[in-house]
Order: C-alpha cells, then structure tokens, then sequence
C-alpha cells in the first residue's frame, strides 16, 4: 500500500513478530486517503494548526494560510521520503521541491 501523501511506501505494524496492521494512517485534512507513519506527523501537524489558528476559518486570510501550510508540508513530506531512500532517482517533481524549500529556507533565515 501506498501512502497518499508522499507515495512512499506505508509501514507495517507488528508485534511479536505478528504483522497486525497494514493499513497507515488517517490523512484527512491533508488529503484524502491513507498515510505512512512518517506523514502522519504531519498531518497532525496540520490538524493543530487549524485548530490553533483563531482566525475566521471562512475568511481568505485563513483559507490562503491553510493552503500554504497544505503545500509546504506536501512538499516536507517528499524531502522525508527521499531522506529514508525510497526515491531511487530525482524526478522534476522532486527538484522542484528541493528548489522550493532551499528558497523558503533562505527567506526564513532572512527574516530572523
């Protein structure tokens, strides 16, 4: 199985050596679907964001920030499948990521 949200490949859980779950996690209000262990800190993540935020959730000032903390971490969750090595290759896709959290890093040591 798949997870939904870094297409990586979503972890078996056991005990005893007895594989009991196979099934991920719960990606909901990332994504639709299921999701690996490793994104499903994320999407935790992305859950007490919401319910932290006190701003208007209709308001476009929230809808904007939600997507962009959306986009962020879709994209935190390719760096985390690259970094456990089940990308064997860098797609466009995969640079473009890259590209992307090298420049918001950047930005974010600017403005500190």
């Amino acid at each position: 199985m798949k997870c939904d949200i870094c297409d990586g490949k979503i972890d078996e859980h056991s005990h005893n050596g007895k594989v009991y779950w196979t099934e991920g996690h719960n990606a909901e209000p990332l994504v639709s679907g299921r999701c690996c262990d490793a994104c499903n800190s994320l999407v935790i993540g992305f859950r007490m964001f919401g319910i932290y935020n006190k701003e208007d959730p209709n308001s476009i000032h929230y809808r904007l920030a939600v997507e962009q903390q959306r986009d962020l971490l879709l994209k935190v969750a390719v760096m985390q499948r690259i970094d456990r090595g089940e990308e064997e290759k860098k797609t466009d896709e995969t640079q473009e990521t890259l590209d992307f959290l090298d420049a918001w890093i950047e930005e974010q040591e600017e403005e500190e």
